[in-house]
């Protein structure tokens, strides 16, 4: 049956928590509005997926790819057509906005939202720990 795509990976949890946390860091650095221009502004699903397998995120051939862009309120505009064709739906965080002054603010949260994930990630795959 059609619809979100979801494939399994438990054997690679450590590796793909590491791939998230490296693609938050880059989200959410210097680089990070460029990204999410880049990531919300490419039309072709080929290209996209290139892009995303640039950033160790691989998407099956065939799977269309739908980006939310929590932080600026856009999508990619791909109908993704759940009814009817798989699809692989890419959300972007928003970037963290603690105050600069807080020392180390931002590796902290860097670090929580890492744990968090990887926490998400071991209990959603593997229905409960």
């Amino acid at each position: 049956m059609p619809g979100p795509r979801k494939t399994d990976y438990t054997h690679k949890i450590l590796e793909y928590t590491q791939i998230n946390a490296t693609f938050l860091k880059k989200l959410w650095g210097p680089e990070g509005d460029a990204l999410r221009t880049k990531l919300i502004d490419t039309t072709d699903q080929n290209e996209l997926r290139s892009l995303l397998l640039a950033n160790n995120i691989p998407v099956d051939p065939g799977v269309r790819i739908l980006i939310v862009d929590i932080l600026n309120a856009k999508a990619n505009g791909f109908n993704a057509g759940a009814a009817s064709v798989d699809f692989y739906a890419l959300v972007l965080p928003p970037s963290p906005r603690r105050s600069p002054a807080e020392p180390d603010a931002k590796k902290l949260y860097d670090e929580m939202q890492t744990w968090f994930t990887a926490h998400y990630h071991a209990v959603n795959d593997s229905y409960g720990m």
